[in-house]
C-alpha cells in the first residue's frame, strides 16, 4: 500500500509496523549500535523535509519498538512549521486578516527556500528573500501582534535584523562556493564569486550596525539604542576572519556562520 507523508493516519502507520520501512533493517542495526540496550536514554528525531516523514516515523516507530524504555524528542523544521501554524490560528483570531495574510507569506516563502518546484534558495534568490522574510516580515509582524497597529518607523528598524540574518546566510555561503559549484546549487555567492561575496558579507555586517547609527541621529531610535555598538568588537572579528579566509579550503571558514549569529 502506497503511504502518503502529508496524511497523519498513513504516518501513524509507518510508526505502528516500521518493519515495513524499507530501511527497517539498517535502522535495527545502527540504532543497536548508538543506543545500545541502555534505557532511559533520549532520542532526537529532526524532521526538515516531507520526503523525511514516513521515515522519521518508521524510526521512531523502531525505536518504540527496540527501545521501549527512550525517550523521542521529535524536532526539525516541519514540526516547528506545524507548531507555529498552531499558534497563527490564535494570533489571526486575535488580530484578523492582516496576520494570516502575513503567516501565508511567511510559510510559503519558508518552505519553498528548497522546496520544489521553487527552491528559490538554488536560483542566487535566498539571501534576499531571507532578508525580507527574517527581516521586515517578521519585526512588522510581531509589532503587529503585539499592538494591533502599524507604524512606519517598524519597517526602519527591522533592517538590522535583516541584515544580520542576511550575513549569516552569507557566510555560509561564501564558505560552502566550491562545494555549492560541485553539487550544481546556484547561490548569489557562488555567482559573484569570493572576492564580491566576501564584500556582499562586509556590507551586511556593515550595514546592521550603520543603519541603527543612522536611525538613532533620525530620532528613529533613543540613544540608549547606540549600546550595541559594545558588540562591534565582534563584528570586526568576524569580518577579518572572513576576509582571511581561503573558498578553497572551507575549512578556514567552518564556523563564520556560527560566529556571525552570535
Amino acid at each position: 500500500k502506497y503511504l502518503s507523508p502529508v496524511r497523519s493516519f498513513d504516518l501513524l502507520q509507518a510508526a505502528e509496523h516500521p518493519e515495513a520501512n524499507l530501511f527497517y533493517p539498517y535502522f535495527q542495526k545502527r540504532l543497536s549500535e548508538v543506543i545500545g540496550k541502555g534505557q532511559g536514554q533520549t532520542v532526537g528525531v529532526s524532521l526538515n523535509y516531507l520526503s523525511q516523514a514516513l521515515c522519521a516515523f518508521a524510526l521512531i516507530g523502531c525505536i518504540r519498538k527496540e527501545f521501549p524504555g527512550t525517550r523521542i524528542i521529535a524536532g526539525g523544521g516541519l514540526v516547528l512549521f506545524g507548531i507555529t501554524a498552531g499558534l497563527g490560528i490564535i494570533l489571526i483570531a486575535v488580530r484578523g486578516v492582516p496576520i494570516l495574510v502575513l503567516g501565508v507569506i511567511g510559510i510559503v516563502g519558508g518552505y519553498f527556500y528548497t522546496a520544489h518546484p521553487l527552491g528559490y534558495k538554488y536560483f542566487g534568490l535566498g539571501d534576499f528573500l531571507v532578508f525580507i522574510l527574517m527581516g521586515p516580515l517578521m519585526v512588522i509582524g510581531s509589532y503587529f501582534c503585539l499592538t494591533g497597529t502599524y507604524h512606519h518607523g517598524v519597517l526602519s528598524i527591522s533592517l538590522p535584523v535583516g541584515f544580520l540574518v542576511m550575513a549569516i546566510l552569507q557566510g555560509n555561503n561564501t564558505r560552502d562556493i566550491i562545494h555549492d559549484t560541485e553539487a550544481g546549487i546556484t547561490t548569489f555567492e557562488n555567482k559573484l564569486g569570493p572576492k564580491v561575496a566576501k564584500g556582499f558579507y562586509y556590507f551586511s555586517v556593515s550595514g546592521a550596525y550603520l543603519s541603527v547609527v543612522l536611525m538613532v541621529i533620525f530620532k528613529v531610535l533613543p540613544l540608549w539604542s547606540l549600546l550595541v555598538v559594545l558588540t562591534l568588537p565582534l563584528a570586526v572579528k568576524n569580518i577579518k576572519k572572513m576576509a582571511g579566509g581561503d573558498t578553497n579550503k572551507p575549512e578556514s571558514l567552518s564556523t563564520i556562520d556560527v560566529e556571525t549569529a552570535q
